[in-house]
């Protein structure tokens, strides 16, 4: 029993420090909630459009964030990837 109970512990503390959470705004206020990622996203983006002004910011799979950072044009559209807790 006592097993059992460390397994779960040690289970529950995995899986607690792998679930990444991102700010998650579609607004042009950048009004933020916080998302919990899938498994499958890595990586938080934030991606600035200047003009008109609108900032997007959510969870985001790797291999969609490096496509979409190949996309970014300087002073037009900012496209910012990172893999810390709410480090967009």
């Amino acid at each position: 029993m006592k097993q059992t109970f460390h397994i779960i512990t040690l289970l529950a503390v995995v899986f607690c420090v792998e679930t990444l959470r991102c700010k998650f705004c579609t607004n042009p206020y950048n009004l933020a909630t916080i998302q919990t990622c899938s498994t499958n996203e890595t990586e938080c983006v934030k991606i600035t459009r200047t003009f008109p002004y609108r900032v997007s910011q959510r969870c985001i799979k790797s291999s969609d964030c490096r496509s979409l950072e190949s996309l970014s044009v300087p002073l037009q559209l900012i496209v910012q990837c990172c893999s810390t807790n709410l480090c967009n």
